[in-house]
């Protein structure tokens, strides 16, 4: 009997074990109901690389020997804030190209990059390629708190108009990913500033901090001429816009949206003219260029095919470059 009783003990242990375990009448195939998990948060999935998106092309295009590029700085409300300046190598007061360079870019590498110092001088342009202070030029996605740079750009600008060496009427801004909306938000909040405005691989702001022209009707007359350039398989600002991924990240506006609301803005035609460009060897195919003529006309080039990026004529076959100098240079 007593062998038999520390025999019963022991099975009884056995089973208590396994019913602590989860087995139980039914096996692995009906385990025990496990209390309720807490819900798990939703994840985030990121829309741009890890490192920092680069803001110059693939193929750059060739740098000319005399460009000079100098170093300058302003005083500001938010402090001392730098800019690259480039004078035109004509006498007398000049047209200008502000280009702002995109989220996590610097101004040095987004000019040569670009090509923009050697073109400019070459068609008689001045330039200036502003620094964001510090990862993004605020379009809205830093909020009243950051920093105010559409005061910096215009002071900028109005310090090389009263230094007699640029021309007031002859502006053009342009810039690329975040530097193409901030030229957007210039556009909008001072359209009589401009002479035009060039954005490439950007979009206008959704939800908060969102900016928007005004109609021409409320602020008696059109804004400056612009231009979009955008791929249609861009991941990073994509043609059909975003939901808000981080701060550094918002909502953004689709490329239509975007060329809607400056339609409206300028009191273009509703019905656009259509035509193509020859595509270069990274295209699926030719440049699709919409024209709502008008005053202030608005153009779109839509690139077949092309990602993130600055065009330029080795990997499109149409530059960007080419486009911010000559708004410039016939403006």
């Amino acid at each position: 009997m007593g062998g038999r009783g520390r025999d019963g003990a022991l099975l009884l242990a056995v089973v208590a074990l396994v019913l602590a375990l989860g087995g139980g009448a039914g096996g692995r195939d009906a385990p025990a109901p496990a209390p309720p998990a807490a819900p798990r948060p939703a994840a985030v999935v990121p829309d741009v690389p890890l490192v920092p998106v680069p803001d110059v092309p693939l193929v750059p295009e060739a740098p000319a020997p005399d460009v000079r590029l100098v170093e300058r700085s302003l005083s500001t409300a938010d402090g001392p804030r730098g800019y690259l300046w480039q004078p035109s190598p004509d006498p007398g007061p000049a047209p200008l190209v502000v280009a702002l360079h995109g989220l996590d870019g610097e101004a040095g590498a987004f000019a040569r990059g670009t090509g923009l110092p050697a073109a400019a001088a070459g068609a008689g342009v001045a330039l200036v390629v502003p620094r964001a202070s510090g990862r993004a030029w605020n379009d809205g996605r830093l909020g009243r708190g950051g920093p105010d740079d559409v005061a910096f750009v215009r002071a900028v600008v109005a310090d090389l108009v009263e230094e007699g060496v640029v021309h007031p009427g002859r502006v053009v801004v342009s810039g690329f990913s975040n530097g193409a909306g901030m030229a957007m938000v210039l556009a909008a909040r001072h359209p009589l500033d401009w002479a035009g405005a060039v954005a490439v691989s950007g979009e206008l702001l959704a939800g908060a901090g969102a900016v928007r022209p005004e109609p021409a009707t409320a602020r008696g007359g059109p804004g400056p001429p612009v231009w979009l350039s955008h791929g249609d398989a861009d991941l990073v600002q994509p043609w059909e816009g975003r939901s808000a991924r981080s701060p550094w990240l918002p909502a953004l506006a689709s490329v239509d949206e975007t060329v809607a609301a400056f339609r409206r803005a300028n009191d273009a035609q509703p019905q656009p003219v259509r035509s193509t460009l020859p595509g270069g060897p990274s295209l699926a195919g030719p440049v699709q260029v919409t024209t709502w003529p008008g005053p202030a006309p608005v153009r779109v080039y839509r690139l077949p095919g092309a990602g993130h990026g600055w065009p330029t004529r080795q990997d499109s076959g149409w530059s960007a470059t080419d486009l911010v100098v000559s708004v410039a240079a016939t403006s």
